[in-house]
């Protein structure tokens, strides 16, 4: 008898219930040794339990599952496995598995059901989303050869339904199918429906069409036959130079086309498309041609946050130093650091760039001190430690084996530049916390100990001993001796270099010809040398043109912008001197903001006046020396000029009120409208000890806010002044006292007269005399009548006066006397003008012939006495003559 039948007639049932025993005492005895547990010994059931005991066996929801038991288990493929993921459209665990096949080198069958992964991955694209997903699902769907009737119909419904904004989708699209051999759908669907977008993607649009037309081309050429050659000679020499240029032509590429618009200086056009192939994740090269739309975007852009933003996008473009070493960008460098307002957060993003490409030593001589001076000390501390990472990176990167030796003469030059920045700044303590620790692989210049030291010791602040005597140390470590002598010398050479006081000389008395003039005035713009007064220039200039020669104040230019900020400076203030007594204000104005960070002066007021101004001429400032901080007195001038500008009370008015802000340093000022170029721009943190604001600023507004508020107001301005801490000048007592001398309140013009004389006669040696003045006594010179102020007038920004600065009277000078005069016949008050001329010949004397200004209010006073009934002229009062030390430098002019 066969096997077969005798496995057909064995007792079945029998046998399963033996060995269903069987099985379970085993699993009994099984547990009792791996849990080492004692169990009872109650038998179990000798047979199965009855699986009726809650529902029919014969229930639906049992039979599928008893079928699918009956049937062997089989082992999915991993495809399958992504398949099975993607149909319940799970997304996200979907791209994990794909992903992690990928790492694991599985290879995954092509499948239809990848469209719609690719389809949910194109609908939750966004702008600048990646677009690998999209194009990873689509590159799985089968190739044309296995595809099904009507492919990717989904995907090109959702894709053809707005191709202008989806230009880059159907592109990417596009090039996947021609690979993967649709021909035909590419040719007759994707190009048509890229040719029908807007025009405005015309240059975009027509190298995507391009390329997907290069696609379609077939990778080899077929083969030709054996009979193709049937006139020419395959050597031909015809033919090869055009088989050499067929094989040497390529396709031109999407970073080419692009700088191809920057070439041809189509820049809105090349931003939109550098905006759309970075939104795709397309690699661009860098390129040398990008820098001139970078210096388009600093010249033309409408915000300051777009020229930031446009700017920082083209020049990350450039090629690095060590791939292209490019010059020192002197006019990107330009039109940064000499902006008419500087914005500080373009200056940071440009030196990380270059930090980042390797041009940080080219730049950082002239970044370094720009924001460690003038940007806040958390965002100046911010930046130097990126600024010195990226240089960092970069040296690991590309100079592997010299990185040591260059990180440390980096680190020794650029930290030196910034210590020395913030002690120049007043911010000591900033200063002191770079300091390198005692074991750093470089060390700083002598220069470098010697700035610090000096500014420790003029703080005078105990807490700094410790760290003069480190700072001796390490000076002694780097020279190899204890050099106290040289220290001195250092200290005192520095001073000298960085004082702000000019030659006490303001006049040239010596017969000198201008040669002579011209070698001295050299001789003082040279290093170690004390800067000549700005009157000494004055009367040259005057000389010099009247010659008529103009070449050696150029040359003049150019050696002070050379030779110190000091010698800058006072240069500068010349040239601003001049232009104010011309009347071109706009020139004033101009030649601040070519020198000078904008600072202390209304910025609003400022850009909106040169905006206003067509042509006007720049002063052409060196493109590779900072812009400086102005003194007190440049800031002065340009209040003189706004005022002179302005053309109503009400305008004045306005710049008075931000004058008392800004010297509280309370004044926010916010760019209007109009000059939406700047909007942005954040103002210049000031440094610590700066005063932006001095009594000159305030002298223009005295006659013009008398003239249309009443005599009252000068007094109100002379108690806001000592409010503020500021000590008014002489020439503040001349506009008030002259004022009410010529509106015929000769008690009140007297009695600043007799107090200021007081002073005089106190002085001794000195100019300026500790003789009490307070607000109220300022106040008590108005009348009765006007007691109650004018709501303008009121002050808003007042603070108290600091205890460190007295209230003092200057001596009347003799410009007082003249405008006295001039102001009392004025007002017919002959009396006065006979007393303040007694007064006068007490102190002055007088020849005739030798001013003009007295010899006219004296021939007017004689046709007055001698009853002349023609009317007396007032003529202006201008201040001439000797700068006393704390007069007011500006009414030289």
């Amino acid at each position: 008898m066969s096997s077969t039948r005798i496995l057909a007639r064995l007792p079945w049932p029998s046998l399963g219930r033996l060995n269903w025993n069987v099985v379970s005492r085993t699993i009994a005895q099984s547990r009792q040794r791996l849990d080492g547990v004692e169990m009872s010994d109650e038998p179990y059931p000798s047979e199965p339990p009855d699986g009726k005991v809650f529902e029919e066996r014969e229930m639906k929801d049992y039979s599928a599952v008893s079928v699918e038991l009956r049937s062997p288990p089989q082992t999915r493929v991993p495809s399958q496995v992504l398949i099975d993921v993607v149909s319940t459209g799970n997304w996200e665990l979907a791209n994990r598995v794909r992903l992690e096949m990928i790492d694991n080198g599985v290879n995954i069958s092509l499948n239809p059901i990848f469209e719609k992964a690719a389809l949910a991955a194109l609908r939750s694209l966004r702008v600048g989303d990646d677009l690998s997903y999209f194009t990873a699902w689509l590159e799985l769907c089968p190739d044309a050869s296995d595809s099904a009737l009507n492919p990717f119909r989904e995907t090109r419904d959702y894709l053809w339904n707005d191709p202008s904004e989806r230009v880059a989708l159907i592109y990417q699209f596009g090039m996947v199918l021609a690979k993967k051999g649709y021909t035909t759908l590419v040719r007759e669907e994707v190009i048509p429906a890229m040719e029908y977008v807007s025009p405005r993607y015309h240059h975009r649009k027509s190298m995507f069409i391009k390329n997907l037309k290069q696609a379609l081309l077939p990778i080899v050429l077929p083969t030709p036959s054996s009979g193709a050659l049937i006139f020419e000679e395959e050597n031909h020499p015809d033919y090869a130079s055009v088989a050499q240029t067929s094989v040497g032509a390529s396709h031109k590429d999407l970073g080419d086309h692009l700088a191809e618009l920057v070439a041809d200086r189509k820049y809105e056009e090349a931003k939109h498309f550098l905006s759309e192939l970075r939104e795709f994740h397309i690699h661009i090269p860098f390129s040398p041609i990008y820098q001139a739309a970078a210096q388009n975007a600093l010249q033309h852009s409408t915000t300051a946050t777009e020229s930031l933003e446009d700017f920082a996008a083209w020049f990350s473009l450039v090629p690095p130093y060590h791939d292209q070493p490019l010059e020192d960008f002197t006019d990107i460098r330009r039109l940064i650091f000499h902006a008419p307002l500087t914005n500080m957060s373009l200056i940071i993003q440009f030196a990380l760039i270059c930090s980042e490409k390797g041009y940080a030593d080219l730049i950082g001589g002239q970044v370094i001190p720009s924001v460690m001076r003038f940007a806040s000390p958390d965002v100046s501390k911010q930046f130097y430690l990126r600024f010195e990472e990226k240089h960092r990176q970069y040296l690991k990167r590309y100079h592997e084996r010299s990185t040591a030796s260059l990180w440390g003469k980096f680190q020794a030059v650029m930290r030196g530049s910034a210590i020395r920045s913030l002690a120049y700044a007043g911010r000591i303590d900033e200063a002191v916390d770079m300091l390198p620790p005692k074991k750093a692989p470089y060390s700083l210049s002598t220069h470098t100990f010697d700035v610090l030291n000096t500014f420790l010791v003029k703080a005078g602040d105990p807490k700094y001993l410790p760290l003069l005597g480190y700072l001796r140390a390490m000076r002694a470590r780097q020279l190899g001796q204890d050099d106290s002598l040289l220290q001195d010398y250092a200290e005192s050479s520095i001073t000298l270099r960085f004082t702000s006081q000019t030659r006490t000389r303001p006049y040239d008395d010596r017969s000198e010809s201008l040669a002579q003039t011209l070698r001295s005035i050299r001789t003082s713009f040279s290093p170690g040398h004390a800067p000549p007064h700005p009157s000494t220039l004055i009367n040259f200039f005057n000389a010099y043109v009247d010659s008529g020669r103009s070449r050696a104040i150029d040359l003049l230019r150019r050696k002070a912008l050379r030779s110190s900020p000091i010698a800058t400076t006072v240069f500068v203030f010349t040239q601003m001197i001049t232009y104010y007594r011309l009347n071109q204000h706009h020139l004033v104005l101009q030649t601040f903001v070519d020198n000078f960070y904008i600072t202390g002066v209304p910025r609003g007021e400022v850009i909106s006046r040169l905006k206003s101004q067509q042509g006007v001429p720049l002063s052409g400032p060196l493109a590779h020396r900072s812009k400086m901080w102005p003194t007190p007195y440049h800031t002065a001038l340009i209040w003189h000029s706004l005022v002179a500008m302005s053309s109503t009370s009400v305008k004045v008015e306005v710049l008075y009120k931000k004058l008392i802000a800004t010297a509280c340093g309370e004044y926010s000022d916010h760019l209007s409208e109009t000059l939406a170029a700047f909007s942005g721009v954040e103002a210049l943190q000031t440094p610590p000890g700066v005063n932006s604001v001095c009594a000159a600023a305030f002298t223009p507004f005295m006659g013009k806010l008398m003239r249309s508020s009443g005599v009252e107001r000068g007094a109100s301005i002379l108690a806001d002044m000592l409010k503020l801490g500021i000590q008014p000048t002489a020439y503040h007592f001349t506009e008030l006292a002259g004022y009410y001398a010529s509106t015929g309140n000769a008690q009140r013009a007297l009695f600043l007269l007799c107090r200021l004389e007081t002073a005089f006669d106190q002085q001794g040696d000195n100019e300026i005399v500790q003789v009490p003045i307070s607000e109220k006594e300022m106040r008590q010179t108005e009348t009765v009548a006007t007691s109650s102020e004018d709501p303008q007038a009121s002050i808003e920004y007042i603070r108290p006066v600091p205890t460190s600065v007295p209230n003092a009277l200057p001596v009347p000078s003799f410009v007082m006397y003249v405008s006295l005069m001039r102001g009392f016949l004025i007002s017919q008050n002959l009396d006065a003008v006979a007393e303040v001329n007694e007064r006068m010949l007490k102190r002055y004397d007088y020849i005739p012939g030798q001013n003009s200004y007295l010899d006219a209010v004296y021939s007017d006073w004689q046709v007055k006495q001698e009853g002349s009934q023609y009317p007396i002229r007032p003529l202006p009062v201008i201040k001439y003559g000797r700068v006393h030390h704390g007069d007011d430098v500006t009414h030289d002019a």
